[in-house]
């Protein structure tokens, strides 16, 4: 849809300049600074304006013009990844988005995403595909993609935090797993594996700093084994120790209601972490529709703070934060003691807030509405590569840059350049190969061995005989799901032939085209399933064709069966 003209004025007008936040002695400012639009079709005129890229799961940097943010999508950008190379966000990757994806550093032209698995799998019941599969980026490529089919004993559960130590140490969390424990994936530089933590919680965030690797429980399904009003919210990776996620103990303090009734931890969400890589900060506001248990309190903001090696709860001075403000998201201010907070004001103000570590707020800016474009949503992932530095993201995937004007060199890795559009082939969708195989050859190559030499007369010599090899009989074989019931099969006959496909449930036949004869060439074949009795592999018959001979008697012989010349077969 074509913005109106009284929109292009507005992001114009927004692109050029904003509103300085009061305050602000640095001079710098939240911008709004939307997205390249992403490559026009062939003979289509490119967008004269930037774009929101739907919902934005994470942003995260390399360096101040190496950045990513990963994407969920909308009508207009396709569900990806994009790229900041210091002069402006461009599209990346049209695979491996996530609904709500993350981004883990493994180098700098490495990194990880989780993100969603790709349809094709045909299930019982609708199944979500979302944040539940890994995709290893290298060398501007995507080099691995990890899935499991769904609705299994060892399907991957969904996922929401993601950080790497180095390249060959990489750690994946996600929800709790029904027997208790929460879901973890571990990269160890050859492969992953699933590990499960003795905690009863899920995991929700994962941070790094300077090699110390922390992560966040979701404390919403209380654990016996811990303290009901301080559990631990935090555990340390320990990668290589039998329990590789010990708690940061005490458990914080979750504070109390005005009338001093201790706060249920269980209606907190999972506190939200970011590093610059000497200190830590961690955010975390009430659950949405969270009751608490009897005699106990609803839990509100908390703010914690782990520098020079110890945790410290940062309580907001009175007037910091307004009635009802959750924070959702949190940045580390480089080289300060303060950090920015994106909040949940219960509105579409998409506020943010800059505050010190005394609890002290200097700064507070409404995305959207303070550059002039009105609403746009709420505050989404925020992060700061430098000072002066930052970004953040509305839910609509509108984007904001902090900045004092400073200009970057801009990135001209190749690597980010984009746009990366392969994803290989995982366990997430079964690959149906034929279940036949080409003649066999196998003494072609066996030429005839020479008569044995006598002393006289010398034999005459003989020459070898030209070895012929025969030709497969299938060749070219691709298949694909149509309409989630429907198999197609696309192969190539050297020789007429008669075929036939069939699908098998455990030795079982539960569908089978016809038997027909194909003459030479392409071919289409397509086969209807049934979701119910879900073939577990499929079997090709397929054998040269040979003509019946002329019967003898003086009745006129019947011509064999052949097909009417179509190639695809219901």
């Amino acid at each position: 849809m074509r913005p109106s003209p009284r929109t292009l004025a507005i992001l114009g007008a927004a692109a050029i300049g904003s509103a300085v936040a009061p305050g602000l002695a640095s001079g710098a400012s939240w911008q709004f600074a939307p997205a390249v639009a992403p490559p026009t079709p062939a003979g289509a005129q490119p967008a004269p304006y930037g774009v929101p890229l739907g919902a934005v799961g994470q942003i995260s940097f390399w360096s101040p013009n190496r950045g990513l943010l990963i994407t969920k999508g909308n009508n207009v950008v396709p569900m990806g990844l994009y790229a900041y190379d210091g002069v402006s966000w461009h599209q990346l990757s049209t695979v491996c988005g996530g609904t709500d994806g993350r981004i883990a550093w493994a180098g700098p032209d490495e990194f990880w995403t989780i993100s969603d698995q790709r349809p094709g799998q045909v299930t019982a019941s609708t199944a979500s595909l979302a944040d539940i599969s890994l995709c290893h980026f290298k060398d501007g490529q995507v080099v691995g993609s990890y899935a499991m089919p769904l609705q299994e004993a060892d399907s991957y559960l969904p996922m929401d935090a993601a950080v790497c130590r180095n390249a060959s140490d990489c750690w994946f969390g996600g929800s709790k797993v029904s027997s208790g424990g929460g879901f973890h994936l571990h990269w160890d530089g050859a492969s992953v594996s699933v590990v499960i933590s003795s905690q009863n919680h899920g995991i929700g965030d994962m941070a790094n700093v300077g090699g110390t690797l922390f992560e966040s429980a979701d404390l919403q399904t209380a654990d016996p084994n811990e303290d009901r009003y301080s559990p631990p919210a935090l555990h340390t990776i320990v990668t290589g120790a039998s329990d590789p996620f010990p708690s940061v103990l005490p458990g914080p303090d979750f504070g109390a209601a005005p009338d001093g009734t201790p706060v249920d931890p269980t209606t907190q969400t999972p506190l939200a972490l970011s590093s610059d890589g000497g200190q830590l900060w961690a955010v975390a506001g009430a659950r949405p529709l969270a009751s608490p248990s009897g005699g106990l309190a609803p839990a509100g903001p908390l703010v914690l703070r782990y520098a020079g090696g110890v945790w410290s709860k940062v309580v907001p001075q009175s007037g910091a934060l307004q009635p009802g403000d959750q924070p959702t998201a949190v940045a580390a201010d480089p080289n300060s003691a303060s950090a920015w907070i994106a909040l949940d004001a219960g509105d579409d103000s998409a506020p943010l807030v800059h505050m010190a570590a005394d609890g002290s707020v200097d700064q507070r800016v409404d995305l959207g509405p303070d550059q002039g474009i009105g609403p746009s949503g709420t505050a989404g992932p925020v992060a700061c590569p430098a000072v002066n530095d930052c970004w953040a993201a509305t839910s609509q995937g509108l984007l904001f840059h902090y900045t004092d004007g400073t200009a970057l060199p801009q990135d001209t890795d190749p690597n980010f350049a984009g746009v990366i559009a392969y994803r290989p082939s995982d366990s997430g969708v079964p690959i149906v190969l034929p279940d036949s195989s080409p003649l066999d050859d196998s003494l072609a190559n066996q030429a005839n061995q020479p008569a044995p030499v006598v002393p006289t007369p010398p034999p005459p010599k003989k020459k070898k005989p030209k070895v012929i090899k025969a030709k497969p009989l299938l060749t070219k074989v691709k298949t694909k799901l149509l309409h989630r019931t429907t198999l197609a099969m696309t192969f190539t006959l050297t020789s007429k032939a008669n075929f036939q496909l069939l699908a098998l449930r455990k030795s079982k036949v539960v569908a089978q085209t016809k038997h027909v004869v194909l003459p030479k060439g392409r071919h289409t074949v397509t086969l209807k399933l049934n979701a119910k009795r879900w073939p577990t592999k499929f079997k090709v018959r397929v054998t040269v064709y040979k003509p019946k001979k002329k019967a003898t008697t003086k009745a006129k012989a019947k011509s064999p069966s052949t097909s009417s010349g179509t190639s695809t077969i219901s």
